[in-house]
């Protein structure tokens, strides 16, 4: 019976020792961004997650079997930072078109509306939702 299942067990690969690094370059394609003092263009972004994607695809499909195959892994995990600085890149594009300008910073403004949920109170401020 050990026959039928030997087929089963996989061989073990050089790659399978960084695997566990694989998340950590996405951490730091992520640090990378938030670190940044302003942002790209949208373009820039989705093109580096593009290009970050298809690489670590490209990799992996390589490194099945390749002799140097920690030379791949080391690639992917370039590849998983890109991805990951390109989609935090989008988000903060994304998000930052909802900022308030910066001319209403320090200005006092009157808001009329009617109160539709209970405050929500914080340290530094009491948020009410108008509608």
């Amino acid at each position: 019976m050990p026959n039928a299942i030997s087929h089963l067990q996989a061989r073990p690969e050089p790659v399978a020792g960084l695997v566990w690094a694989w998340p950590l370059s996405a951490v730091a394609g992520v640090g990378v961004q938030l670190q940044a003092a302003s942002l790209h263009s949208l373009a820039v972004y989705v093109v580096a997650a593009a290009v970050g994607v298809a690489s670590a695809v490209a990799c992996n499909q390589r490194v099945r079997g390749a002799p140097n195959s920690v030379v791949w892994a080391g690639l992917i995990m370039v590849a998983l930072a890109l991805s990951a600085w390109g989609f935090t890149g989008v988000r903060a594009v994304v998000h930052d078109r909802d900022r308030l300008d910066s001319v209403w910073e320090g200005r006092d403004v009157a808001v009329q509306g009617r109160v539709v949920g209970l405050p929500v109170r914080s340290a530094q401020s009491m948020r009410l939702m108008l509608a």
